[in-house]
Protein backbone atom coordinates (compact mmCIF):
# COMPACT_ATOMS: atom_id res chain seq x y z
CA UNK A 1 0.00 0.00 0.00
CA UNK A 2 2.94 2.53 0.86
CA UNK A 3 4.25 2.23 -2.75
CA UNK A 4 0.84 2.22 -4.25
CA UNK A 5 0.43 5.60 -2.04
CA UNK A 6 3.44 6.77 -3.17
CA UNK A 7 3.25 6.40 -6.70
CA UNK A 8 -0.20 8.68 -6.80
CA UNK A 9 1.60 11.13 -4.94
CA UNK A 10 4.19 11.23 -7.67
CA UNK A 11 1.45 11.18 -10.54
CA UNK A 12 -0.15 14.42 -8.43
CA UNK A 13 -3.04 12.36 -7.46
CA UNK A 14 -5.69 13.64 -4.92
CA UNK A 15 -7.58 11.04 -3.28
CA UNK A 16 -10.54 12.30 -1.55
CA UNK A 17 -13.43 10.38 -0.22
CA UNK A 18 -17.16 11.96 -1.08
CA UNK A 19 -19.90 9.85 0.62
CA UNK A 20 -17.78 6.70 1.13
CA UNK A 21 -16.77 6.79 -2.76
CA UNK A 22 -13.21 7.29 -3.80
CA UNK A 23 -13.05 10.10 -5.94
CA UNK A 24 -9.85 11.22 -8.00
CA UNK A 25 -8.50 14.70 -8.93
CA UNK A 26 -5.59 14.98 -11.52
CA UNK A 27 -3.87 16.88 -14.40
CA UNK A 28 -2.90 15.13 -17.80
CA UNK A 29 -3.90 11.30 -17.79
CA UNK A 30 -3.19 8.68 -15.32
CA UNK A 31 -1.07 5.68 -16.57
CA UNK A 32 -3.19 2.86 -17.13
CA UNK A 33 -0.68 0.34 -15.30
CA UNK A 34 -1.61 2.72 -12.31
CA UNK A 35 -5.25 2.98 -13.11
CA UNK A 36 -5.39 -0.66 -12.37
CA UNK A 37 -3.43 -0.73 -9.70
CA UNK A 38 -5.92 2.00 -7.76
CA UNK A 39 -8.99 -0.35 -8.94
CA UNK A 40 -7.35 -3.49 -8.11
CA UNK A 41 -6.58 -1.76 -4.39
CA UNK A 42 -9.96 0.21 -4.37
CA UNK A 43 -11.43 -1.10 -1.04
CA UNK A 44 -7.96 -0.93 0.63
CA UNK A 45 -7.29 2.69 -0.30
CA UNK A 46 -11.04 3.80 1.38
CA UNK A 47 -10.33 1.58 4.37
CA UNK A 48 -6.80 3.35 4.40
CA UNK A 49 -8.19 7.04 3.79
CA UNK A 50 -10.85 6.54 6.61
CA UNK A 51 -8.49 5.20 9.45
CA UNK A 52 -6.24 8.12 8.88
CA UNK A 53 -9.17 10.83 8.04
CA UNK A 54 -6.37 11.98 5.17
CA UNK A 55 -9.88 12.63 3.31
CA UNK A 56 -11.36 14.77 5.55
CA UNK A 57 -11.60 18.96 5.52
CA UNK A 58 -11.43 20.89 8.50
CA UNK A 59 -14.30 22.86 9.33
CA UNK A 60 -11.95 25.78 10.99
CA UNK A 61 -10.76 28.18 8.57
CA UNK A 62 -6.99 28.51 8.27
CA UNK A 63 -5.89 31.65 9.23
CA UNK A 64 -3.15 34.15 6.89
CA UNK A 65 -0.80 35.07 9.13
CA UNK A 66 -0.29 38.75 9.68
CA UNK A 67 1.79 40.62 7.07
CA UNK A 68 4.84 41.40 8.48
CA UNK A 69 8.12 43.36 7.05
CA UNK A 70 10.23 41.60 8.99
CA UNK A 71 10.20 38.64 7.13
CA UNK A 72 8.83 35.06 7.92
CA UNK A 73 10.85 31.87 9.49
CA UNK A 74 12.26 29.44 7.11
CA UNK A 75 11.06 25.80 7.50
CA UNK A 76 14.05 22.85 8.32
CA UNK A 77 14.04 22.20 4.40
CA UNK A 78 14.22 25.70 3.02
CA UNK A 79 16.61 26.55 5.60
CA UNK A 80 18.54 23.62 3.66
CA UNK A 81 18.40 24.62 0.53
CA UNK A 82 19.40 27.54 1.54
CA UNK A 83 22.66 26.69 2.48
CA UNK A 84 23.24 24.68 -0.03
CA UNK A 85 22.92 27.05 -2.23
CA UNK A 86 25.50 29.29 -1.32
CA UNK A 87 28.07 26.93 -2.27
CA UNK A 88 28.80 27.59 -6.25
CA UNK A 89 27.88 24.03 -7.81
CA UNK A 90 24.37 24.04 -5.59
CA UNK A 91 22.90 27.10 -7.13
CA UNK A 92 21.53 25.10 -9.62
CA UNK A 93 21.35 22.20 -8.59
CA UNK A 94 17.83 21.87 -6.78
CA UNK A 95 15.36 23.39 -9.78
CA UNK A 96 12.35 21.34 -10.32
CA UNK A 97 10.41 21.76 -13.64
CA UNK A 98 7.32 20.73 -15.15
CA UNK A 99 6.19 20.82 -18.90
CA UNK A 100 2.28 20.52 -19.78
CA UNK A 101 1.35 19.95 -23.35
CA UNK A 102 -1.42 22.10 -24.82
CA UNK A 103 -4.08 21.16 -27.79
CA UNK A 104 -6.24 24.01 -29.07
CA UNK A 105 -6.23 28.01 -30.31
CA UNK A 106 -4.60 29.85 -27.07
CA UNK A 107 -4.81 33.59 -26.89
CA UNK A 108 -1.66 34.46 -26.00
CA UNK A 109 -2.06 37.49 -23.89
CA UNK A 110 -5.07 35.88 -21.86
CA UNK A 111 -2.60 32.88 -20.97
CA UNK A 112 0.07 35.19 -19.79
CA UNK A 113 -2.28 37.18 -17.67
CA UNK A 114 -3.48 33.94 -16.56
CA UNK A 115 0.08 33.27 -15.58
CA UNK A 116 0.34 36.71 -13.87
CA UNK A 117 -2.79 35.96 -11.71
CA UNK A 118 -1.39 32.60 -10.42
CA UNK A 119 1.69 34.51 -9.39
CA UNK A 120 -0.74 36.81 -7.72
CA UNK A 121 -2.22 34.46 -5.94
CA UNK A 122 -0.01 32.16 -4.25
CA UNK A 123 2.57 34.25 -2.29
CA UNK A 124 5.15 31.73 -2.14
CA UNK A 125 5.86 32.27 -6.17
CA UNK A 126 6.72 35.70 -5.18
CA UNK A 127 9.16 34.82 -2.13
CA UNK A 128 12.62 36.10 -1.70
CA UNK A 129 15.24 34.77 0.88
CA UNK A 130 17.72 37.63 2.07
CA UNK A 131 19.30 37.91 5.73
CA UNK A 132 18.01 40.65 7.90
CA UNK A 133 20.02 43.18 10.03
CA UNK A 134 20.76 40.44 12.49
CA UNK A 135 22.17 38.00 10.08
CA UNK A 136 19.07 35.77 10.38
CA UNK A 137 18.09 33.97 6.54
CA UNK A 138 14.27 34.84 6.47
CA UNK A 139 11.84 34.76 3.24
CA UNK A 140 10.28 37.92 2.36
CA UNK A 141 7.24 38.07 0.25
CA UNK A 142 6.84 40.64 -2.35
CA UNK A 143 3.85 42.75 -3.39
CA UNK A 144 2.39 41.24 -6.10
CA UNK A 145 2.41 45.02 -7.84
CA UNK A 146 6.13 45.19 -7.52
CA UNK A 147 6.72 41.93 -8.35
CA UNK A 148 8.64 41.85 -12.01
CA UNK A 149 7.77 39.12 -14.16
CA UNK A 150 6.64 37.67 -17.42
CA UNK A 151 6.00 34.53 -19.14
CA UNK A 152 8.45 34.30 -22.59
CA UNK A 153 6.37 33.58 -25.23
CA UNK A 154 8.55 31.26 -28.12
CA UNK A 155 6.60 30.74 -31.63
CA UNK A 156 8.54 27.77 -32.92
CA UNK A 157 5.81 26.52 -35.83
CA UNK A 158 6.47 25.79 -39.01
CA UNK A 159 10.15 25.57 -37.64
CA UNK A 160 12.32 22.06 -38.83
CA UNK A 161 13.20 20.03 -35.24
CA UNK A 162 10.23 21.69 -33.24
CA UNK A 163 10.82 19.06 -30.95
CA UNK A 164 14.55 19.04 -30.72
CA UNK A 165 14.72 22.92 -29.65
CA UNK A 166 12.34 22.23 -27.43
CA UNK A 167 13.83 19.86 -25.75
CA UNK A 168 17.48 21.95 -25.80
CA UNK A 169 15.91 24.76 -24.20
CA UNK A 170 14.16 22.69 -21.57
CA UNK A 171 17.44 20.96 -20.68
CA UNK A 172 19.44 24.32 -20.18
CA UNK A 173 16.56 25.95 -18.38
CA UNK A 174 16.32 23.22 -15.70
CA UNK A 175 20.50 24.46 -14.88
CA UNK A 176 19.08 27.90 -14.55
CA UNK A 177 20.85 29.86 -11.58
CA UNK A 178 17.95 31.75 -9.91
CA UNK A 179 18.82 34.64 -7.12
CA UNK A 180 17.37 33.70 -4.14
CA UNK A 181 17.60 37.34 -2.59
CA UNK A 182 16.06 38.87 -5.47
CA UNK A 183 13.75 36.54 -7.08
CA UNK A 184 12.37 35.73 -9.18
CA UNK A 185 12.66 31.84 -8.17
CA UNK A 186 10.47 30.90 -10.88
CA UNK A 187 10.78 30.79 -15.30
CA UNK A 188 8.48 30.29 -17.46
CA UNK A 189 7.89 30.14 -22.02
CA UNK A 190 5.21 28.83 -23.69
CA UNK A 191 6.37 27.28 -27.17
CA UNK A 192 3.93 27.13 -30.05
CA UNK A 193 4.97 24.17 -31.82
CA UNK A 194 1.79 24.12 -34.56
CA UNK A 195 -1.06 25.93 -35.49
CA UNK A 196 -2.67 24.34 -32.48
CA UNK A 197 -0.43 22.60 -30.77
CA UNK A 198 1.75 24.86 -28.01
CA UNK A 199 3.99 23.66 -24.59
CA UNK A 200 3.93 25.47 -21.05
CA UNK A 201 7.46 25.24 -19.52
CA UNK A 202 8.09 26.06 -15.93
CA UNK A 203 11.05 25.95 -13.83
CA UNK A 204 11.21 26.58 -10.35
CA UNK A 205 13.69 26.56 -7.72
CA UNK A 206 12.77 23.55 -5.18
CA UNK A 207 13.08 25.81 -1.98
CA UNK A 208 9.49 27.11 -2.46
CA UNK A 209 8.07 24.46 -4.58
CA UNK A 210 7.75 20.69 -4.85
CA UNK A 211 6.70 17.95 -6.96
CA UNK A 212 2.81 18.48 -5.67
CA UNK A 213 3.52 22.14 -6.67
CA UNK A 214 3.83 21.96 -10.08
CA UNK A 215 0.76 20.17 -10.85
CA UNK A 216 -1.24 22.57 -8.78
CA UNK A 217 0.35 25.49 -11.03
CA UNK A 218 -0.51 23.54 -13.91
CA UNK A 219 -3.71 23.12 -12.81
CA UNK A 220 -4.48 26.83 -11.71
CA UNK A 221 -3.38 28.49 -14.73
CA UNK A 222 -5.57 26.30 -17.10
CA UNK A 223 -8.28 26.89 -14.45
CA UNK A 224 -7.68 30.85 -15.01
CA UNK A 225 -7.27 30.62 -18.40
Amino acid sequence: MRELLKEIRENNILLKLESGNLKLKFNGEIPNDLVLKIRSQKEYIIDYLESTNLSKTTESPINPIPISEEGYNLSYSQNRLWVLSQFEDGLAAYNISNQVNLDGDYNIDLFKKAVNKVIERHEILRTVFRENDQGEVRQFVIPANEFNFSIEFKDLHGTNNVDELVNRFVDDDKYRKFDLTNGPLLNAVLFQVSNDAYVFHYNLHHIIADGWSLGVMARDVLMCY
